[in-house]
């Protein structure tokens, strides 16, 4: 991959490289040795000057 930032200004990943993250998703997990379910977790919600 290029060396741009993965993350956009607002926050958000590069829709393209999240489909290619969620598309080998089973792949990533099996090259780490962990279960597909650990790649995501949903995060808490920002509070006020986060």
């Amino acid at each position: 991959m290029s060396g741009e930032a993965w993350v956009r200004p607002q926050g958000v990943l590069d829709p393209e490289r999240h489909a290619a993250l969620i598309a080998n998703r089973e792949s990533i997990a099996r090259d780490a040795g962990i279960p597909v379910h650990l790649l995501w977790q949903k995060l808490p919600a920002l509070v006020a000057g986060e």
